[in-house]
């Protein structure tokens, strides 16, 4: 305990001596050189106890924002990087602290070359994964200006594109309603997320990582400002989403049917945690799940005439999707994934009760004389295929909690 107060006490100290250098009588006549020095001393340092984060490596990162330059490129530079080396761990800033960052990271965004944008726009997301509440009614404008420009699918910088993409999640993910900028930042997005899913293709089953991992990251951000965005006008309007909506669906469902299953690919507690990648494709499946359960949830009438979509054309004995149409039937028989699995078959347990299979069905054997309507043989392609997919999950499925809600579905 003596050691570790001990510890403490001098990574305190060592903080608190940086800050001393950087006051407003001191910062005058400190140069580029030792400005650049004193970057590179703080990453040597060790971050201080949780307890006292805030106040000593949150002051001292405001202290340098106050004092750097925003047009020298070098600094910038080398300050995002500190930034990043600070936030490694949970970095809770005060208001204080971001009323100087944030205008500090947007200013150098407009006055540094074109090539910083991906390092300082990367920056400002690791900033706001932890402080967007705080942040985002200040400047949550202010940063979808700056980030507008990167937004384009006509962008050449990925990078960046990812990083702007990224911070718009942060920001909606906290918003209690849709933004005044929602109609342009939905088309952008959604524009996006087209580009990105065309750019899966490439992947093919039992084929890891064809693609850049890039693609995929950008993927799940695109999908998870999305998902976020269909919410708040869910919640906001009962009639304005459901285009929006629509257009979501098909591009999901082309996902859905792009994305490889791998074994390698299910989670972080995987057994090889060094496979380069894993978890990125699962979870970007799993947030389709999520995507198509919010629209069944708010417009079941999408989903329901259009069962075709999520359904395979022909049975085969693991439902293999590829070289075929999308089916999400497929992720709860083979995906890796355990939580993909889980979250199928949540959906399929809304779905079964708001398509009255009962009633359609009775409909039609009124008119035994006349052939099934279409909704009908919709119906009956639907029971047989879940049918069959459930004992399948019955028979092999080895995780309790994917098994227990397989036995609610039946």
């Amino acid at each position: 305990m003596w050691q570790a107060n001990r510890a403490a006490l001098s990574s305190t100290r060592a903080w608190e001596s940086i800050r001393l250098r950087l006051r407003k009588d001191n910062a005058t006549v400190l140069s580029s050189a030792e400005l650049d020095a004193i970057l590179a001393q703080i990453m040597t340092l060790p971050m201080p106890p949780v307890r006292l984060r805030t106040d000593e490596v949150g002051s001292t990162l405001m202290a340098l924002a106050q004092v750097l330059p925003p047009k020298s490129e070098l600094l910038v530079s080398e300050f995002t990087s500190v930034v990043r080396h600070c936030c490694k761990d949970k970095l809770v800033l005060t208001a204080d602290h971001l009323h100087v960052l944030v205008p500090f990271f947007l200013a150098a965004r407009s006055h540094c070359p074109s090539w910083y944008a991906e390092q300082i726009l990367t920056t400002l997301s690791v900033l706001l994964a932890d402080n967007a509440p705080a942040a985002a009614a200040a400047f949550a404008d202010s940063i979808y200006v700056a980030a507008t420009p990167h937004l384009s699918p006509s962008s050449a910088d990925v990078g960046a594109r990812y990083a702007a993409t990224t911070c718009m999640a942060h920001l909606v993910a906290v918003a209690d309603a849709p933004p005044p900028y929602f109609a342009d930042l939905w088309k952008q997005i959604m524009d996006n997320f087209k580009q990105q899913t065309r750019q899966l293709h490439v992947d093919g089953p039992r084929v890891v990582w064809t693609t850049n991992r890039t693609h995929y990251k950008s993927c799940l951000a695109s999908l998870q400002c999305l998902l976020r965005l269909m919410e708040l006008d869910t919640a906001a309007s009962s009639s304005g989403a459901s285009p929006r909506c629509g257009l979501s669906l098909s591009t999901t469902a082309m996902v859905v049917g792009r994305v490889p299953l791998i074994d390698s690919d299910s989670d972080c507690s995987s057994k090889h945690p060094s496979q380069r990648g894993i978890g990125l494709a699962a979870r970007l499946r799993l947030e389709v799940v999520r995507a198509l359960e919010v629209v069944l949830h708010a417009f079941p009438h999408l989903i329901t005439p259009t069962l075709a979509q999520y359904l395979p054309d022909t049975t085969t004995p693991c439902l293999v999707l590829y070289n075929g149409h999308p089916s999400v039937l497929t992720l709860a028989v083979v995906d890796p994934y355990d939580q993909v699995r889980l979250k199928t078959l949540h959906w399929l347990d809304m779905l079964l009760p708001l398509v009255n299979v009962k009633a359609t069905l009775s409909q039609n054997f009124k008119h035994a004389s006349t052939a099934f309507t279409t909704t009908g043989g919709a119906l009956l392609q639907m029971v047989h295929q879940v049918h069959v997919m459930l004992l399948h999950t019955v028979q092999h499925e080895h995780d309790a909690a994917v098994l227990v809600q397989a036995i609610k579905v039946i």
